[in-house]
């Protein structure tokens, strides 16, 4: 399955190799690789560098090693990902006016799959997601509403690609939703920032995607004082995960 090594950066070659055969396919989730030793023998390497390749597939999320079980394909890199992503975020200087152009793009590639592909009756979370931001009775509690709404929306388009999206950056996902909404909540506006989500429901349910569109425009149309506040929020040292997403596409 794998050639021979010889460099001074081993490891770094047998992560690429193996890396190389995911892509390809020739190594699929649940896949058991060789054993220390035989790829130690089959790279031409160390079994240190067999060892240290190992450790860095394990933090990428590629490779569970299993107690008595050798090594396995798996998939757990959402993590990592949501990591590098806050970071290349922060480090890149992008705005929060990148951050709602990222989440309208993905909003709208949902909502079209949505309105293609869904029944009325798998309409049903996102009605109970709605319903549950209409009714919560503080500000906290409408934040994880808002923030919940907009999860099962992308969720609903079936498409593992934008679960994977939202996944690898939910961290600050959560904080542009929860802080944008704080912003509608000390402006006075949370009866329009309800109205919004209502004809944004109400425009998928008829099936209406110029209605779906313009409705969730409007919803992102913040003012340049808006985004101003809300980056306040978002950049503050305090500013901590808001709300864990364990729960928010259930």
């Amino acid at each position: 399955m794998f050639t021979s090594i010889s460099n001074s950066k081993n490891y770094q070659l047998i992560i690429k190799q193996i890396k190389d055969a995911i892509v390809c396919g020739r190594l699929k989730v649940g896949d058991r690789l060789p054993n220390e030793l035989e790829m130690a023998q089959e790279f031409d390497v160390s079994r240190s560098s067999v060892r240290e390749a190992m450790k860095a597939l394990e933090v990428l999320g590629l490779v569970e090693s299993r107690k008595g079980g050798g090594s396995f394909i798996v998939n757990n890199i959402d993590r990592s990902m949501t990591d590098s992503l806050s970071m290349y975020f922060m480090l890149n200087g992008c705005s929060i006016q990148n951050l709602v152009d990222m989440r309208v793009a993905l909003e709208l590639g949902a909502i079209h799959k949505i309105i293609d592909n869904c029944s009325d009756d798998e309409l049903a979370p996102l009605a109970a997601a709605l319903q549950k931001f209409v009714d919560a009775q503080d500000i906290e509690s409408r934040k994880l509403a808002d923030q919940n709404f907009h999860a099962v929306l992308i969720s609903l388009a079936g498409n593992p690609l934008y679960d994977f999206l939202l996944n690898a950056h939910i961290f600050i996902f959560a904080k542009d939703v929860s802080y944008s909404h704080q912003v509608v909540e000390e402006r006075g506006q949370l009866d329009d920032s309800v109205q919004m989500h209502m004809d944004i429901y109400d425009a998928i349910r008829r099936r209406d995607f110029a209605a779906a569109s313009h409705a969730l425009f409007v919803h992102f149309n913040f003012t340049e004082e808006d985004l101003a506040l809300q980056g306040e929020y978002f950049y503050s040292q305090d500013a901590a995960d808001p709300y864990n997403h364990s729960d928010a596409a259930k």
